[in-house]
């Protein structure tokens, strides 16, 4: 250790400051627990608040007002055609960001929850080292992993960095695309693909598998599919990507559907195909923390790792991969650190899919 440096002590360390770690930290301080959180951002809030869930619900607000005042012609009310200020949305749409993230910090200081900017990387099944924070090292009774999960890449053979974005580049809204593809019909691809066809964009949706909305029932996502099919140019089902190439300004994409190759040139591509765990590069290899084939952190059904000291919660264990999973998570975690006897049911998580129309499921469907 180097001489000066500084380590601190406390009882509960959360690793991670999204919907979960932010909400297993305020649990353990209200429960009187001394707890400490770290998160690689100033922000906290985590890509749920800050490239996630809340930009994308600001953005599908402004697509449901223009599709309204589109809607209203039927009704006997003709609105002119909306002119878009892009610089004024963006800005709007970080303020909302920006707004809900400071009352999270507010929160924090309020529960005299110390947080702490850096990266956390695990020494031991007590120790972590802080990286480009004030602090050097956190000694911990009880630790909690929420570090999320990242967007899933297609192979660059298939995919070049250069062709695409994902959905928190898609949220920049640096520019209204003329022409975009989103490969993934997923809820994020599907959301995001409303806004830009909302903003001016013709869409065009390529899934793999033989529905939208893999996850959802069929009987759930056909009214979507119905919508979507007027609002996008086109949207292939069964449709395996083969190649993207950058030519100029476009990209050209090669896909395979019923056998056949198809072509299509677009001037932007979102890729939106799913999303990994946040468990590599920190440190669990020093702990007894286990991981699945898929990087997913093992945990039993009060969120404890095979390490005794040690918990994870939200994206990092797999599951579905939803803030208000996370969440509930970080309360049992914290409930059970400070003695309770209490557990996480995963039988009935609710899911929304933000689209319009919107749909909802619960429990078994």
């Amino acid at each position: 250790m180097v001489v000066g440096e500084l380590t601190e002590e406390t009882d509960v360390l959360v690793v991670g400051g999204g919907p979960g770690g932010y909400v297993a930290a305020f649990k353990a301080a209200d429960l009187g627990l001394n707890t400490t959180l770290v998160d690689a951002n100033a922000q906290l809030g985590g890509v749920c608040l800050r490239e996630g869930c809340i930009p994308s619900k600001a953005l599908l607000h402004i697509a449901h007002l223009i599709e309204d005042a589109k809607a209203a012609a039927e009704h006997g009310v003709t609105f002119s055609k909306p002119k878009i200020d892009i610089d004024k949305l963006r800005s709007w749409k970080q303020s909302v960001v920006d707004r809900l993230c400071g009352g999270i910090n507010t929160l924090a200081k309020k529960r005299n929850v110390r947080v702490i900017t850096g990266r956390a990387l695990f020494e031991d099944s007590r120790t972590a080292r802080i990286e480009g924070g004030d602090v050097a090292r956190i000694k911990f009774k009880h630790a909690i992993i929420a570090t999320g999960s990242s967007a899933r890449a297609l192979p660059e053979a298939i995919m070049p960095a250069d062709c695409f974005i994902d959905a928190a580049g898609a949220l920049e809204l640096e520019r209204i695309p003329k022409t975009m593809a989103v490969i993934g019909g997923g809820y994020i691809g599907l959301e995001l693909g409303q806004v830009y066809a909302a903003l001016g964009s013709k869409v065009t949706v390529i899934e793999m598998l033989d529905q939208i909305l893999p996850g959802a029932d069929p009987d759930l996502a056909r009214p979507l599919t119905a919508r979507l099919k007027a609002q996008f140019e086109a949207i292939h089902t069964g449709a395996a990507l083969e190649r993207a190439k950058r030519t100029g300004k476009s990209i050209e994409l090669s896909f395979k559907k019923n056998g056949n190759t198809e072509q299509l040139k677009v001037e932007c591509v979102l890729v939106s195909i799913g999303r990994r765990p946040n468990s590599d590069g920190i440190g669990l290899e020093n702990t007894k923390v286990r991981c699945d084939d898929a990087g997913f952190i093992e945990v039993d059904a009060q969120l404890r790792t095979a390490d005794k000291r040690i918990w994870a919660i939200g994206d990092v264990v797999g599951g579905a991969m939803l803030a208000h999973k996370a969440s509930h998570e970080g309360l049992t975690a914290a409930e059970v650190i400070a003695g309770h006897n209490v557990a996480f049911d995963k039988r009935a998580i609710p899911a929304v899919v933000y689209t319009s129309p919107e749909l909802a499921w619960c429990g078994l469907t």
